[in-house]
């Protein structure tokens, strides 16, 4: 029985240390694609390296998609270094203004959609 208190101790203080941490909920992960565009779709701004880290993160993504690759003709190697061959290129190409700080889905869309096309993923 004692046993059993114990056990729902231990799941009650796990359920409050991870539903009430100190990390503020409305933080993001720029390399998260998915966080980014709810960030901006809840009126938040995001800038021009966070577009770029999570362009570059959403690319590798594809990269490590195997079915995906083999699907293209490609592999994932060969995925890797044409992103690597390309990335600085496209970034200086897609993204000119690095000052500049984004509050428009559509935009950062447009732009992501670009960077994968560059790159070729």
């Amino acid at each position: 029985m004692k046993y059993f208190f114990l056990l729902i101790i231990g799941f009650l203080g796990f359920y409050a240390y991870s539903n009430f941490s100190s990390t503020p909920k409305n933080d993001f992960d720029p390399t998260d694609s998915k966080m980014l565009f709810k960030h901006l779709i809840n009126g938040g701004e995001v800038s021009t390296s966070e577009v770029i880290t999570a362009s570059v993160s959403t690319a590798k993504f594809f990269c490590n998609d195997a079915s995906y690759q083999v699907a293209g003709g490609h592999t994932v190697a060969s995925c890797h270094d044409k992103l690597k061959s390309f990335e600085t290129a496209c970034t200086q190409r897609i993204f000119p203004d690095k000052d500049k700080i984004y509050s428009d889905k559509d935009e950062v869309s447009n732009l992501f959609k670009r960077f994968v096309s560059c790159v070729g993923t």
